[in-house]
């Protein structure tokens, strides 16, 4: 409706609602998608969405390759990054050679890769889950 800042708050109540948001979270990264700076080659090509694979139905930032995504954020010292993984069912018979997803922290003096992970479910029946 054109007021991300709304909308980013209602989500947040109903991950509360949902028992979606966890205790002690420092930053959600799904409903912090309003403030992040996005680089995709389509509208629509990031968004928060839900996302079910074998029956394990999380909701999820969406982020179709080609994009990525970065977030202005303060990490506290002794941080832990959790999240899981994985891609479209619809996606393991299409063109292509599986992805990579990474995540790097940056701040003015250096750039860190934190994780990286490559995956091909179309080739390997075991990147056919959420990990």
């Amino acid at each position: 409706m054109g007021r991300p800042a709304d909308g980013a708050r209602h989500f947040r109540l109903a991950q509360r609602a949902d028992g979606g948001l966890f205790e002690g979270l420092a930053h959600d990264f799904a409903s912090a998608l309003p403030q992040a700076e996005i680089h995709a080659p389509s509208p629509g090509y990031v968004l928060n969405a839900h996302f079910a694979i074998g029956g394990d139905e999380r909701r999820a930032l969406y982020a179709h390759p080609d994009s990525r995504v970065v977030y202005p954020v303060q990490v506290p010292h002794g941080a832990v990054l959790t999240f899981a993984l994985g891609t479209s069912p619809d996606s393991w018979g299409q063109p292509g050679d599986g992805v990579e997803f990474a995540v790097i922290v940056a701040d003015r003096e250096r750039t860190e890769p934190v994780f990286a992970r490559y995956i091909d479910p179309k080739r390997d029946a075991d990147d056919r889950r959420l990990a």
